[in-house]
């Protein structure tokens, strides 16, 4: 288990987000024979341990014994796409549909197939009218099952698209309103909301560090005034169109301009539409605050040599700072504004078909790396009691979700500024060392 999870950690650079939901799950395979439910599931197994090479062998046995087999022929599309053969998986998504196209799934990812942003749509097609064919797809999706709720984030994108806004904006509402995200990951998009300066763009990276960001906004109100921009999306002309229009998110360009928009070669190597844009962003930016959520540290020096933290996200600095990391605000940010009712056990997020998303603790060590930093800096100031009082915050939460290599680094330093500390001794003698 820690193995894996160390596995998976580095794959995201330690900022998942995960979730577990309130509802009972039935079993999908339940029509099936005995024997292959139990293939499907061992197939299953693999894929969400990233053993994709060998689910991808799993499902095609089952697909030997029985051609017609839609989750099967489902699975291997998505091990085929994990794997980045996104022509192959493209295709076995439109055979499971042609096999059954009243199955749920079937056409859940046969219509996220259509979508051109995702790399498996055919190139012969006007991008609108696949689009639309791919709306049309997944919201049959959903009507057959609630609870598939993928089709919700791919279609809060797709609903932007075509100009629907506010359909695009009920499916992140129907998220929180289905009880998609538990109440710790509700709560990390609070925090980072939280974190954000008032009227701040807020760059963000993935899925998983949008998705609940904007629920809680259209939801709940939370932290309207934030700008949640997404990086992977500001690709695309079309988006970056919308945070313009919609968001008032400062870009020079025009909306024709950013139709054309292409990715330019530099002496860094191709540099994408995204960070064109992020520097066209700051340029334009003036005195409103810019920060990024989740966004590896390497890529945001590429656009400021100048930054700060002071919790989980990186504050964009227009001059050089004495100190990049402002304990104080990470210490009122830890002790007194994030939520952090952390659960005492794990529930797996039973309806995320992410392979890479199924335990939602890893998201923690965020929180835990804030408490080591904090403690760091008591230390270097020589204030050992109160870099202790972190300390042992942060090895009680590595030592809760299993988190040993930090948990090691938490009791390295602190045996070195308090070597006969009792409470340091008992975490080591836990770990054996």
């Amino acid at each position: 288990m820690i193995k894996h999870k160390t596995k998976i950690a580095a794959l995201l650079g330690l900022t998942l987000l995960l979730a577990g939901c309130k509802s009972k799950v039935e079993d999908p395979y339940s029509s099936y024979t005995p024997e292959i439910r139990n293939k499907l599931k061992k197939a299953d197994g693999l894929f969400y341990d990233a053993r994709f090479d060998e689910a991808q062998k799993a499902y095609s046995e089952i697909l030997e014994a029985d051609e017609n087999c839609v989750d099967a022929r489902i699975g291997l599309g998505r091990a085929l796409r994990y794997q980045g053969d996104m022509e192959a998986a493209a295709q076995e998504f439109a055979k499971a549909y042609e096999a059954d196209s009243e199955h749920a799934r079937a056409c859940l990812y046969y219509g996220s197939s259509l979508i051109p942003w995702y790399g498996m749509a055919p190139a012969d097609k006007p991008e609108a009218e696949l689009v639309n064919e791919a709306i049309e797809l997944m919201e049959k999706a959903l009507a057959k099952d609630a609870m598939l709720f993928d089709a919700h984030t791919m279609l809060w994108p797709a609903y932007l698209f075509i100009g629907e806004v506010e359909k695009a904006e009920n499916q992140l509402k129907a998220m929180v309103e289905k009880g998609y995200f538990p109440k710790a990951v509700l709560d990390y998009g609070y925090n980072l909301l939280a974190d954000a300066d008032e009227g701040a763009i807020l760059f963000t990276n993935g899925d998983m560090d949008t998705y609940p960001l904007i629920a809680l906004q259209l939801s709940k109100g939370t932290r309207t005034d934030v700008k949640v921009v997404n990086l992977a999306l500001l690709n695309l002309g079309w988006y970056a169109a919308f945070v313009k229009n919609r968001l008032g998110v400062p870009i020079s360009l025009t909306d024709d301009e950013l139709k054309i928009l292409q990715p330019k070669q530099s002496d860094e190597g191709v540099k994408l539409i995204s960070d064109i844009l992020i520097d066209d962003i700051i340029e334009n930016a003036g005195d409103v605050s810019v920060f990024f959520a989740m966004v590896p540290e390497d890529r945001i020096s590429m656009h400021c040599k100048c930054f700060s933290r002071g919790g989980l996200l990186t504050k964009l600095e227009r001059e050089p700072v004495e100190k990049p990391f402002d304990r104080e605000k990470a210490v009122k940010n830890m002790d007194e504004i994030y939520r952090l009712d952390l659960p005492e056990k794990i529930i797996v997020w039973t309806f995320n078909p992410s392979p890479l998303t199924k335990h939602y603790e890893i998201l923690f060590v965020n929180y835990g790396v804030i408490y080591l930093r904090i403690a760091e800096d008591f230390a270097e100031e020589g204030l050992i009691e109160d870099a202790v009082a972190y300390l042992k915050k942060a090895a009680e939460l590595f030592d809760t979700y299993e988190f040993t290599d930090f948990l090691g680094k938490t009791l390295e330093l602190w045996q070195k500024i308090k070597p006969d500390d009792p409470e340091a001794k008992g975490y080591k003698k836990a770990l054996g060392t």
